[in-house]
């Protein structure tokens, strides 16, 4: 019967190993979810913002019953990558303009949810609702894509250590 000898170079490389797995896992972890909280936050406000300048923008396009104005308005939210849509619905709730162009929603369509709604309002005057949709997901996606290749790397320099 043989008996097998482990070296003390493998003893400390495996120790190493534990110990840096033991560490970057929480850590890591921790800082993950944290950069996407701040990320999902920054996105969020982000499109609050435009929502509240473009609100402030349509508004006299809204008061004067000029939707093909609104519509002009609501077509420079294309520069924006995270808006989907945007539209504007009047006092009644009936839709007034909508981004993209093309032909008008259908019920179905108008019925997804809006991630930001914005009074169109002067005066304490109501005009009306700016309602806007994003994909904040594809970002987010990106930012999970990122940090997973960091963590991968991290582990890798760790073990080739």
């Amino acid at each position: 019967m043989s008996v097998v000898r482990h070296s003390i170079k493998n003893h400390v490389l495996a120790f190493a190993l534990l110990t840096c797995a033991s560490v970057l896992l929480p850590v890591g972890g921790g800082l993950f979810i944290l950069h996407w909280h701040q990320t999902e936050a920054r996105l969020n406000a982000s499109i609050a913002a435009t929502a509240r300048i473009t609100a402030a923008n349509v508004v006299a396009a809204v008061a004067f019953e000029q939707p093909a104005d609104a519509t002009h308005i609501l077509n420079t939210l294309h520069h924006d990558s995270l808006i989907t849509s945007a539209r504007i619905l009047d006092t009644n709730g009936k839709l007034f303009a909508y981004f993209p162009n093309g032909p008008v929603p259908s019920s179905v369509e108008l019925g997804e949810p809006a991630n930001i709604e914005v009074n169109i309002e002067n005066n304490d005057i109501f005009y009306g609702r700016l309602q806007i949709t994003s994909n904040i997901n594809r970002e987010l996606t990106r930012t999970l894509l990122t940090w997973s290749a960091v963590y991968v790397a991290a582990f890798l320099l760790a073990g080739s250590l």
